[in-house]
């Protein structure tokens, strides 16, 4: 199982850290270019669940979706027709007038 690498800072960062910063006019650089970065190795989330979870459960998963994506387009499919057919019928204009007349 593989384990996230978590880096601490030697140094920790001060309250008014950014405001000694040079400004880019005063340095001279040019505003289109960046400074350069010191970058930290970083894991992401799902590279470490990618290599910690099973072929076997990503399967099972994949079926399980589709199979929930299926129920829920015929669910939609069945009440649309519902829909259709109650509003071709006039069931809803008698209900209408029915509560109306109250």
């Amino acid at each position: 199982m593989a384990a996230a690498n978590f880096y601490i800072v030697a140094k920790p960062l001060q309250f008014d850290q950014g405001l000694k910063k040079r400004h880019r006019t005063t340095t001279g650089q040019p505003s289109f270019t960046r400074s350069k970065v010191e970058t930290e190795p970083e894991e992401r989330l799902w590279k470490v669940c990618a290599e910690a979870a099973s072929s076997l459960l990503s399967v099972f998963e994949w079926v399980t979706f589709l199979l929930l994506g299926v129920l829920s387009l015929g669910a939609l499919a069945y009440c649309l027709s519902e829909s259709f057919h109650l509003l071709n019928s006039g069931g809803l204009d008698d209900t209408v007038r029915a509560l109306l007349t109250r």
